[in-house]
């Protein structure tokens, strides 16, 4: 839990995260596509070494872009594909890099990802599960595109998840396994430095329930760890729609409790965040385990102690005005209107983040969302300005217009620095980039310190990164990389 006092203090790895997701992140500008979101997985796996199978290049350019800055690849074999080989298969030379990787790195898993060029040519590569001739695992994630045609769980990180799980558990037998009536397992998106101390809270407000984590996944997992997912009746997922949660339902009976139950994607209020959806995510535990008092005693005991600590801070935030710069969720800026009694005057909706994002939105898709923004600052009496993607001449002008007390840019946004040059007082996001699938009360709490924080401190004039050049239409990105973010942009979606 945080710091009850003002005197908030951050963890070492959050200092980490806060240091390099300053800068202009270039992996933003780059593809965010199955090989970005194996490596994402793969690195957060124990004595695992991830292979892949296709051109060299591709590896060479996710080395480069690992979406995790502060986890460089250092080590990423390649089977280096050749333009025969693409032409002939090369089914060959993959059972051959699989035994050289074992013999170099002697791992427990070997995660064998193919690229896009591989997947077209069909070197039939679940077969090599059976005819490499190593003593550990392997897992192959084959023939899905890495074309950025659905969203990002689709795409990337349940491609993973589905071929670890399914293939790691498919000869563990049900009636093999033990089971554990009072454990859970926490389902995770492995986007942070320490993932378990994103769930530190959620951990211990379900074994105040009485229960138990089995465990996180994936987070410094082993094989035998996702080998015991079985023993636990329940896993806490995103959602349970995906082809491994089908998967343990039907083998192992395992039921889900959904962090965005449905219907989805009809609220800024919707999700795991905030007093509100803490309690409804306690008690929907407390239902799967048949413990409904104790989840109820113990989301109620949770909330009150959150809420008084918060009380300290409530008053150098009321009435405060707010410009919130956001997109198709609310995170902690929300909550600082809803449970801070902040006002919201001036919302600058940018759905242009630097990750193509945009353009996965169809404009209905985009109205909806400025509906739902609407609507929720409505609730809280806020009516303020809102702006759709505008420029950054557009926004300052907004801003000098309205005269926030505070600016509050999106986790994803790295230009706190624009607004602080331009004389406005800005919640640095970076400082809660943790807050993001960090499950309990006291992320509210942490919003509130940081937004007191940002008040309360002098402006600064002349910030080191205010020295870049940003580019104009992705904000957050220097020229260099907007324009590579603009040249993926034009390669997978717009007519060349």
């Amino acid at each position: 839990m945080s710091d009850n006092n003002f005197s908030y203090k951050l963890l070492p790895e959050d200092f980490m995260v806060s240091s390099v997701w300053s800068l202009p992140i270039h992996g933003r500008a780059a593809l965010g596509g199955k090989l970005s979101c194996a490596t994402t997985v793969a690195t957060s796996l124990k004595n695992t070494v991830l292979l892949l199978h296709g051109p060299i290049g591709c590896a060479y350019q996710r080395r480069m872009n690992p979406c995790r800055s502060w986890n460089p690849i250092y080590d990423f074999p390649c089977t280096a594909l050749t333009e025969a080989e693409t032409v002939y298969g090369a089914y060959d030379k993959l059972l051959g890099a699989i035994e050289d990787v074992y013999d170099k790195y002697k791992p427990e898993l070997i995660m064998v990802i193919s690229s896009d060029v591989a997947d077209q040519i069909g070197d039939y590569m679940d077969a090599v599960r059976e005819e490499a001739k190593v003593p550990c695992e392997i897992v192959v994630s084959t023939l899905v595109s890495c074309e950025q045609d659905s969203v990002m769980t689709k795409r990337g990180f349940s491609v993973i998840r589905n071929a670890l799980i399914t293939q790691l558990l498919q000869n563990v037998d049900e009636t093999e396994t033990e089971k554990d009536d009072k454990s859970i397992n926490i389902a995770t998106l492995v986007q942070f430095p320490d993932e378990g101390q994103r769930y530190i809270e959620l951990k211990s407000l379900i074994e105040e329930m009485g229960l138990h984590a089995n465990g996180f996944y994936f987070a410094n997992n082993t094989v035998d760890d996702i080998k015991r997912i079985p023993r636990a009746p329940a896993t806490v997922v995103n959602y349970a729609t995906e082809e491994w949660t089908e998967f343990l339902g039907k083998k192992y009976g395992m039921k889900y409790i959904e962090e965005y139950p449905e219907p989805r994607y009809t609220s800024i209020e919707e999700g795991p965040y905030g007093f509100d959806n803490v309690d409804r995510l306690l008690l929907n535990i407390g239902n799967t385990y048949n413990i409904q008092g104790e989840a109820e005693e113990v989301a109620e005991h949770g909330r009150r102690e959150a809420e008084e600590a918060l009380a300290k801070h409530l008053p150098s935030l009321k009435e405060k005005s707010l410009a919130v710069v956001g997109s198709y969720y609310g995170g902690y800026s929300s909550d600082l209107i809803r449970y801070c009694g902040m006002k919201c005057e001036l919302l600058v909706l940018k759905f242009r983040t630097g990750t193509n994002f945009d353009m996965l939105l169809n404009d209905e898709a985009k109205e909806r969302t400025v509906g739902m923004w609407v609507d929720f600052c409505s609730n809280y009496d806020s009516d303020p300005e809102i702006m759709v993607e505008p420029s950054l001449e557009e926004e300052l002008k907004a801003l000098k217009r309205t005269k926030p007390d505070l600016v509050v840019p999106p986790a994803l946004g790295t230009s706190a620095w624009w607004y602080e040059k331009h004389g406005f007082k800005t919640l640095v996001p970076n400082r809660l980039f943790g807050y993001f699938f960090r499950l309990g009360y006291w992320t509210v709490v942490d919003a509130a310190i940081e937004a007191r924080r940002a008040l309360e401190r002098p402006c600064s004039s002349e910030p080191l990164l205010s020295m870049l050049d940003q580019d104009e239409e992705y904000g957050g990105l220097t020229k260099y990389w907007a324009n590579n973010a603009r040249v993926f942009r034009q390669m997978w979606y717009e007519e060349v």
